[in-house]
């Protein structure tokens, strides 16, 4: 009974050290993602500041086209 528990024991160390070595490799990939959506973050940052007013308002009248179109569409689908 002994050797029994004893090997379980050692089983269960050998186990542990085996998650420990996972739970490692997570940290680390976990720090290298971070450092790669950091640099992903600086790249697209300016992309959306560089927009003139004349494409804002391009994107309203598109926008608000196509909600209307989409209210004459449910009147007359008999949606509402």
């Amino acid at each position: 009974m002994a050797d029994e528990a004893e090997a379980r024991a050692g089983d269960l160390k050998e186990r542990v050290a085996i998650l420990e070595r996972i739970a490692a490799d997570i940290r680390a990939l976990r720090d290298r993602m971070d450092e790669r959506v950091d640099l992903m973050d600086d790249r697209l940052l300016p992309i959306g500041g560089n927009h003139s007013p004349e494409f804002w308002w391009m994107m309203g009248v598109m926008l608000g086209g196509f909600a209307g179109l989409l209210g004459e569409m449910a009147y007359g689908f008999h949606w509402l």
